[in-house]
């Protein structure tokens, strides 16, 4: 292994360590556990590590990704938000800060690992995915793996370092790597891996989306032109977007008032229902306007209520750069822009993928990979063209 790959690989298997850091109240107490209590005092925060890690390979491009981040039109939605809350009622809601800022810190790190891959990724084949991201995947997959066999606990290495959120997030990080590999054994393998990690981690979203991400793989989108083919993509996002938040009301049954302990897909379901129920109608456009409380309002458990509850209408605007993503994203690599689909329409309902501290991370650096990739690639078929004009 080179040099440079074994760099990519580093940054990889930092990327997406499943390590995490708390800090009690009174800033005193540091803890590795996963459960929020440090001598019976909740802890003021937790940190996932890898935040860290990947600020110290692209420390060079930190001072550029804050530039960015804070001239890009997503960051003066946000000041534009805040200022109308404050203008209305000064009293700024936690959930809503939390979820502006979790955003801005996603797209500050696509944008420092886009400007650290910009000169680095190699042209005519994702080899560099290999190191980045798959091959660190497979190694953290099997250690966590040995761990639960070996400790049957949900640790990392040791069983001081407990994995937080191992049920609802670990396994999606690793769903990209059977996008990639096009050799048959190591899709195989890399599959029975998820799918173990899965069982363990009793993650029924991540079923779901493995099972719709199957089924988007066998239909024969290629058929059609790029055109069509975005059109049913952007159709098939928008029939999964709407279904999910009419699912609540047209099939379940459970009662409205649920304790905000309970865990499970139907509870987060509900959040859905409860969610519009205690929506004022004049604040349909802005709901962090209402001044009525929302049910479990510290988190809703759902990345479209807390995007909408924070953005509000603006929401539309970050599900069209997803879009506009997966539709860029389509010419690189099919089954990647199948697996978004999947992951980021789907799980959206019921967990916060770009909003967790842990998967922010990983995703924003793998957006920022391919996004680099699919700026190359314009670059030499821009040559090509230039060269193919000046020989006529």
């Amino acid at each position: 292994m080179s040099s440079r790959n074994l760099k990519l690989f580093l940054i990889g298997f930092f990327a997406l360590i499943p390590i995490f850091i708390s800090i009690d109240n009174n800033l005193s107490s540091i803890s590795l556990d996963r459960i929020p209590y440090y001598d019976n005092q909740k802890f003021l925060f937790t940190v996932s590590l890898n935040l860290l890690f990947s600020l110290f390979f692209f420390r060079q491009y930190i001072v550029l990704g804050i530039y960015k981040t804070v001239f890009s039109k997503i960051f003066f939605i946000s000041i534009f938000l805040i200022f109308l809350k404050i203008s209305i009622n000064f009293n700024l809601p936690f959930l809503m800060i939390k979820n502006i800022m979790s955003i801005l810190v996603f797209v500050f790190y696509i944008y420092i690992s886009y400007y650290y891959f910009k000169n680095k990724v190699q042209n005519k084949s994702l080899q560099d995915f290999n190191y980045l991201y798959g091959m660190p995947s497979l190694l953290h997959m099997m250690i966590i793996i040995f761990c639960e066999r070996l400790l049957n606990k949900h640790v990392y290495l040791f069983e001081t370092l407990v994995i937080y959120n191992f049920e609802q997030y670990l396994a999606f990080v690793f769903i990209p790597i059977l996008c990639f590999y096009k050799n048959w054994i190591i899709k195989i393998i890399s599959f029975i891996f998820l799918a173990i990690l899965t069982y363990y981690s009793l993650n029924f979203t991540v079923l779901i989306v493995l099972l719709i991400f199957v089924i988007l793989k066998l239909i024969p989108i290629k058929m059609f032109n790029f055109k069509s083919q975005t059109f049913l993509l952007i159709l098939l996002m928008q029939v999964l977007f709407f279904l999910g938040f009419f699912y609540p009301y047209l099939v379940m049954e459970t009662p409205l008032f649920i304790d905000a302990y309970q865990g499970g897909l139907i509870s987060r379901l509900n959040f859905i229902k409860l969610f519009f129920i205690n929506l004022d109608l004049e604040n349909i456009l802005f709901p962090f306007l209402t001044e009525k409380r929302f049910f479990n309002e510290g988190e809703f458990h759902s990345q479209y209520l807390n995007l909408y509850y924070a953005f509000g209408v603006f929401i539309f605007y970050l599900l069209y750069k997803c879009i506009l993503f997966i539709k860029n994203i389509y010419k690189l690599n099919a089954d990647f822009a199948l697996a978004c689909i999947s992951i980021l329409f789907i799980s959206s309902f019921t967990v916060n993928i770009l909003l967790h501290p842990f998967t922010l991370v990983c995703f924003a650096i793998l957006v920022g990979f391919l996004l680099s990739l699919l700026k190359m690639r314009q670059k030499i078929k821009n040559i090509e063209k230039l060269y193919e004009a000046s020989t006529k």
